[in-house]
């Protein structure tokens, strides 16, 4: 950036490195927060203030040499103040801002105090003094562009995860499942989910087919109600998701008893009301087949009230039919009243068979 910026000759900006880096803070990383910027000001000038030193000794060992000579001509040595112009100024932490100016002064003053401020004079025309002051802007440069990188480096590498995350969404909404899944492995089981919550069982298919993933295979077999194949699907990460769902296609394939052995640990809420559910179907079965007993058993582990209820209603219908039974069969009754009594038995056994219906509001 240092090298890229343009700065007019003769200006603060140009002259004061302390100034020029200031000024490319503010128009090229206006973004950086302020307690960065202070902090890298900072060690940039206590840098600069360490690299001043060696200068300073030389400058005032240059300066005890001249003192004879200058004694001796001092008119062509007397360099008036209003010519000089500090090049650089670097203030210590506890100096004041003041502005000295220096036309008001026609010599130096032998008693003056300036703020403390450490300053270097323009010296004659010397080749070896140019390189050496250039040597360490361009050292100086360099801290500046390494410690920028740093923070650009730390920049991009905190922005990797959003940049994913922004890539594999754009690809599900592009519809491109096939490549999201090749570039985003770990986003299998995301993706899947998506797709078989949105019913589109075509491209869980062709996942499965493409991309060889079970997974996919395992939700597509589940969409279409293939249980048998849920079951038997192997090679899939476990996770009680997939347990659940494994129970509920034992449940459809009347494996009740395999479905309450993976409930007993899961206790999924959802897959224990389809037990519950297919246990009460299997009840009502047992009433219309009159066994009450089996019915009772199922209800001693389910516990549902409305079973209860329709157990006692089956108690008292299989006793009448008992009766109608027993009439329909007895000799000592006329003919109208055994035929009455068969007529009788054959209403009540319909009772029974609706008895329940399906479950849940079913016919």
């Amino acid at each position: 950036m240092i090298l890229k910026s343009e700065f007019v000759a003769g200006t603060d900006e140009s002259s004061n490195l302390l100034l020029l880096v200031i000024y490319l803070l503010k128009t090229e990383f206006p973004d950086v927060d302020e307690s960065e910027r202070a902090d890298l000001l900072q060690r940039i000038n206590l840098a600069y203030k360490k690299e001043l030193e060696p200068s300073k000794k030389d400058h005032d060992t240059s300066s005890e040499k001249k003192t004879e000579r200058e004694l001796n001509t001092k008119k062509e040595s007397k360099v008036s103040i209003a010519e000089e112009k500090p090049s650089i100024l670097v203030e210590e932490p506890s100096a004041i801002n003041k502005v000295v100016d220096p036309k008001k002064n026609d010599r130096p003053r032998k008693n003056l105090k300036l703020p403390q401020l450490k300053t270097i004079r323009k010296k004659p025309a010397n080749k070896a003094h140019g390189l050496k002051k250039q040597k360490k802007l361009l050292i100086l440069a360099g801290i500046l562009l390494l410690i920028s990188g740093i923070g650009i480096g730390i920049l991009s590498t905190q922005s990797v995860g959003s940049d994913q995350i922004e890539s594999y969404s754009k690809l599900v909404d592009q519809g491109k499942y096939s490549k999201a899944l090749t570039e985003y492995p770990k986003q299998e089981f995301r993706l899947i989910e998506t797709l078989y919550s949105q019913k589109k069982s075509d491209q869980l298919k062709k996942l499965a087919d493409t991309n060889h993933s079970n997974l996919a295979l395992f939700y597509w077999a589940f969409l279409n109600e293939k249980w048998s194949r849920v079951t038997g699907i192997k090679g899939i990460s476990q996770n009680t998701t997939i347990q659940a769902m494994r129970g509920f296609a034992f449940v459809k394939q009347g494996k009740l008893e395999e479905a309450e052995i993976i409930n007993q640990v899961l206790e999924n809420e959802t897959l224990q009301d389809q037990i519950n559910q297919a246990r009460k179907e299997e009840a009502y079965e047992n009433l219309r087949n009159k066994d009450i007993k089996s019915a009772e058993v199922i209800n001693n582990k389910i516990h549902d009230d409305g079973l209860a209820e329709d157990i006692k209603v089956a108690k008292s219908i299989v006793n009448l039919l008992k009766k109608y039974e027993s009439d329909k069969e007895n000799p000592k009754l006329s003919e109208a009243e055994r035929a009455e009594a068969q007529n009788n038995y054959d209403l009540w056994a319909g009772n029974l068979e609706q008895l329940g219906g399906k479950v849940d509001g079913g016919e």
